[in-house]
């Protein structure tokens, strides 16, 4: 389930951008924004300063699903991009359902992501954090700057 940087999400907001639903096209437009915002926050910024390790490094017994990452553990890059997205659906008037199905997708790449060793329950909380409050101030400021409204 790693969605690498959130690359899982962009094929949908290229489907969303030519969508003829506003939502769908404001969700598209805001996501990548969001989502970009938060892989350089998280990837760029926050990880070559903590320098945390990660769990398969230090702990024994972990048992590694997928490929060894080579950066650092905190915060989780993948958990924060399906956070900021899941934000922003709860900003746009999608229907209740969707809107669960979004925040049980992040929270299940959160689990996948503590499952699989790649990292601590720590860095998920905070890339849930990070996640949230970068969607939050993207949308500020799209409202602002660009006249987009939710």
């Amino acid at each position: 389930m790693s969605t690498q940087y959130g690359f899982l999400y962009y094929p949908f907001f290229v489907i969303f951008l030519f969508s003829r639903d506003g939502r769908r096209r404001t969700l598209a437009r805001v996501g990548v924004i969001s989502a970009v915002i938060t892989v350089i926050i998280t990837e760029l910024i926050l990880k070559p300063i903590v320098h945390r390790a990660r769990p398969f490094r230090i702990l024994d017994n972990v048992f590694l699903l997928m490929p060894v990452p080579h950066d650092y553990s905190f915060p989780s890059t993948q958990t924060a991009v399906a956070f900021s997205l899941a934000t922003l659906y709860f900003f746009l008037p999608f229907e209740k359902r969707e809107r669960c199905a979004v925040l049980i997708f992040a929270l299940l790449i959160g689990l996948d992501r503590i499952y699989m060793g790649h990292h601590y329950p720590f860095d998920v909380f905070g890339g849930m954090i990070i996640g949230v409050l970068v969607s939050c101030l993207t949308i500020r400021l799209c409202r602002i700057n660009w006249k987009i409204y939710f």
